[in-house]
């Protein structure tokens, strides 16, 4: 399953609850940044958009947790 779509089944089963992005973010420690599913507010199609309307492409996903529990890496 690929990331996307794996956020999409949390979006629609109202689970983004728990849901922890890492993300490449160039300048933060170790290059790798992360957000809560609290903070998704768009799920498109090359990319997630956060509340605050930064938009993260998936290709820069690199781990998705959900309750601290890995279930889905690159």
């Amino acid at each position: 399953m690929k990331s996307r779509e794996l956020l999409n089944k949390f979006k629609w089963t109202n689970s983004l609850d728990g849901v922890e992005v890492l993300y490449i973010h160039r300048g933060a420690p170790n290059n790798v940044k992360s957000v809560s599913g609290h903070d998704i507010v768009e799920i498109g199609a090359g990319f997630f958009t956060l509340k605050n309307g930064t938009r993260i492409p998936y290709h820069r996903i690199v781990e998705i947790r959900k309750d601290g529990k890995v279930v889905w890496f690159r």
